[in-house]
């Protein structure tokens, strides 16, 4: 059935735009909640304009303040987080 499907060598992409937008938004949090006996879970990203008040923050070396790398980092007490990149 896909076989049958005509080939396509283009896009059209003229109503595109020419790059994705930029958040204003600095702070991206990730959350994952784990359902109730373990066989589903769900992970949220919250974007806003500072890092919640009760979240305390570790800097990270390679902070840049306003460029794109990660400027900290914050967890829980009693959580942990395995981060590959």
């Amino acid at each position: 059935v896909v076989g049958a499907l005509p080939v396509v060598t283009s896009l059209p992409v003229a109503t595109f735009p020419d790059s994705g937008g930029v958040t204003l938004a600095p702070v991206v949090c990730a959350q994952w909640r784990p359902e109730q006996g373990g066989t589903a879970s769900h992970t949220d990203i919250l974007v806003g304009d500072r890092v919640p008040a009760a979240a305390r923050s570790v800097p990270l070396a390679q902070a840049d303040g306003d460029g794109p790398a990660v400027d900290s980092v914050a967890v829980p007490p009693g959580r942990s987080v395995f981060v590959r990149s």
